[in-house]
């Protein structure tokens, strides 16, 4: 519906969504991506945090995205340093990244009825290297970002649409494309995002 060909889609989903597979799908799509090309990138799951190693985080940790094997032994999270890192080496400027998890504000589910996409931090520094990932002001990012909560906060799981179980930022995202089509801007998705999350919150009395 919104134009790209199922044959260049990739698409992990529970346990196919390991740490190895996760990052090569992304250095895939590094690689063919070219100049001109419309990249779209998103992930709805668990999101964490590990220890900061290169000392670049106000509050001493890294954001991750937790792969369906992270917590095994000696497999890390997936830290936003290493996702910067990978993005960064895509040669179009039309990116969208969309983090629909727990602590995804600087990222360039705990397990009610309404659930946090949160895990515990990661309490094993050993498996995380030193990386260099200077502070980036948003303004500046060369592709769309879009997030489910600030680095601090997380987000929120809940039933939905006569029962459906969904994040509600990603159910809030494909209302508003659903709404806005294909040609709208990124500023007019985002606006529908908010009036569909307005939406949920005055049908359950809270603010998510």
């Amino acid at each position: 519906r919104l134009g790209f060909d199922r044959g260049q889609i990739t698409f992990l989903k529970d346990s196919q969504a390991t740490r190895m597979a996760i990052l090569d799908a992304i250095d895939d799509l590094a690689e063919k991506a070219g100049p001109g090309d419309r990249v779209y990138f998103h992930y709805s799951g668990h999101g964490s945090q590990a220890p900061d190693r290169n000392k670049d985080e106000e509050d001493t940790l890294d954001e991750t995205i937790v792969a369906y094997d992270s917590r095994q032994q000696g497999i890390p999270d997936i830290t936003d340093d290493e996702l910067n890192g990978r993005f960064a080496r895509l040669r179009t400027k039309n990116v969208v990244l969309v983090f629909d998890s727990c602590h995804s504000g600087t990222v360039t589910r705990s397990i009610s009825e309404i659930r946090p996409r949160a895990i515990p931090a990661d309490d094993r520094p050993e498996l995380y290297e030193m990386t260099t990932r200077a502070a980036v002001a948003v303004e500046t990012l060369p592709h769309v970002l879009m997030t489910g909560a600030p680095a601090h906060q997380q987000a929120l799981d809940g039933p939905i649409d006569q029962g459906g179980f969904y994040g509600l930022f990603t159910y809030s995202l494909v209302r508003s494309l659903e709404a806005n089509g294909v040609g709208a801007p990124a500023q007019v998705i985002h606006e529908g995002i908010k009036q569909e999350l307005r939406k949920i919150e005055e049908q359950w009395h809270m603010t998510p």
